[in-house]
């Protein structure tokens, strides 16, 4: 499964696989409670959705790789 960050401002889109969503933040962690902002947007202004793989059908696409941060001190 793909989850799609979909601004509600500017209609930008990113996607990530729920297995590496999962990987990082938890297999238990609902997506709806994942944190997305936009770039060019308000923070919070986006709307999550799922949808299938369907690799076959699209030659290429961007996919963003979920990674930790850790904060400086």
């Amino acid at each position: 499964m793909m989850v799609v960050a979909t601004c509600r401002q500017c209609k930008r889109q990113a996607k990530a696989f729920a297995s590496d969503l999962s990987g990082v933040y938890g297999r238990h962690r609902d997506y709806r409670t994942m944190k997305f902002r936009c770039e060019q947007c308000s923070p919070g202004a986006c709307e999550i959705t799922l949808e299938p793989d369907g690799f076959d059908r699209v030659p290429e696409r961007i996919v963003w790789r979920p990674v930790k941060v850790k904060d400086r001190q």
